[in-house]
């Protein structure tokens, strides 16, 4: 059973939308819906925090904040990943550790040509895959 609304946002003019018209309506249905969920948001931080006892709420502004940042983010689609994205942060973890087994072995040859060749491929590795995250 869906609750009452207790946030009641004023019919103002929308830029764009017509005053009465279905958009305009639904555009203040969904403002409404989104303040009575941040209120309640808001309501249960507070209530999470308060450490006396008693019914008197204190809200602050890093509530109403935190409450935001909660309701958006649970609006976001986390990305997927690619295969060879995951296969690439697999082959980067091992160079790391590859870089460990070479740093014990620098007085072989192998182990400086392991070293040099696992570090580039981690810093190689890293680099792309921080400039391929801008990106998206």
């Amino acid at each position: 059973m869906a609750k009452a609304p207790r946030v009641a946002i004023d019919r103002t003019q929308i830029p764009g939308l017509d005053s009465g018209s279905p958009p305009s309506d639904e555009f203040h249905r969904c403002a409404e819906r989104y303040a009575n969920d941040l209120l309640e948001e808001v309501e249960r931080l507070e209530a999470a925090q308060r450490t006396g006892g008693g019914d008197d709420a204190e809200y602050t502004s890093s509530m109403v904040t935190d409450a935001d940042r909660l309701l958006r983010r649970a609006y976001r689609t986390q990305r997927k990943r690619k295969p060879g994205e995951i296969i690439w942060r697999i082959v980067v973890a091992v160079a790391l550790i590859l870089v460990g087994v070479a740093t014990n072995n620098l007085k072989e040859t192998w182990g400086i040509i392991l070293f040099v060749v696992a570090v580039a491929i981690a810093l190689g590795g890293t680099i792309w895959d921080l400039v391929g995250g801008e990106r998206t």
